[in-house]
C-alpha cells in the first residue's frame, strides 16, 4: 500500500470512528430523536439496453444519495434548494454479492421537529416509503421504526464490517 494510500485509509478510519462516537452520544441526549430504517435493492435492474445489470455498493451509493437528497427537499422544501438544509443521517451498507445478501442499508435520520410525536411519526414513515419507492432499485421490503435501544441500535447500523460499513458520501452530522 503506498503511502498516500495509507493515509487515505487512516483518514477514513478517523471519520468513521468519530461518527460513530458522535452518533452515540447524539442517542444518548435524545433517544428518541431518530428513525431507523432499512432500505432493500433489487439484486439486478434493467439498463437502456434491456438487459439486466447487477447492483454493485457503488449503485446503492448513487441511489441512496438521491433517495436522501429528494427526502431532504420533502422535509424542508426551498431551504434544502437553496441553502443545503439536510436531514442528519448516518447511512450504513451491508450485503452484496460477496456477501450473498441482498444489497441494503441501515440508516438512522434524525427525527425533523414537525413530525414529533405518534401522528407526526406516522406521516414521516410515510413520506420515506414514498421517496423511497420512486427509485428504481427500490424494493417494498423496508422497516422503519423509531429508536428501541441505543446499544442495539448502534451495532445493528455497524454490524459485520463495522465503522467499514459506513457511506461517508452520505452521512450529514
Amino acid at each position: 500500500m503506498s503511502l498516500l494510500a495509507s493515509s487515505e485509509y487512516t483518514r477514513q478510519k478517523t471519520i468513521k470512528r468519530a461518527t460513530v462516537e458522535w452518533f452515540n452520544d447524539r442517542l444518548r441526549a435524545k433517544p428518541n430523536q431518530f428513525v431507523f430504517l432499512t432500505l432493500t435493492a433489487k439484486q439486478a435492474v434493467t439498463n437502456i439496453d434491456g438487459n439486466l445489470v447487477p447492483t454493485k455498493r457503488e449503485d446503492m451509493d448513487r441511489e441512496v444519495g438521491k433517495f436522501l437528497k429528494r427526502l431532504d427537499v420533502a422535509v424542508y422544501g426551498n431551504a434544502a434548494k437553496r441553502y443545503g438544509k439536510r436531514l442528519r443521517r448516518i447511512d450504513g451498507s451491508h450485503g452484496g454479492a460477496d456477501t450473498f445478501k441482498r444489497h441494503h442499508r441501515h440508516l438512522a435520520i434524525e427525527l425533523p421537529q414537525r413530525f414529533e410525536g405518534d401522528a407526526g411519526l406516522d406521516r414521516f414513515v410515510e413520506l420515506i416509503r414514498s421517496t423511497w419507492m420512486r427509485s428504481c432499485y427500490a424494493m417494498t421490503i423496508m422497516d422503519v421504526s423509531p429508536t428501541a435501544s441505543l446499544i442495539a441500535s448502534v451495532r445493528y447500523l455497524i454490524k459485520d464490517g463495522g465503522a467499514d460499513n459506513l457511506s461517508l458520501a452520505n452521512i450529514v452530522l
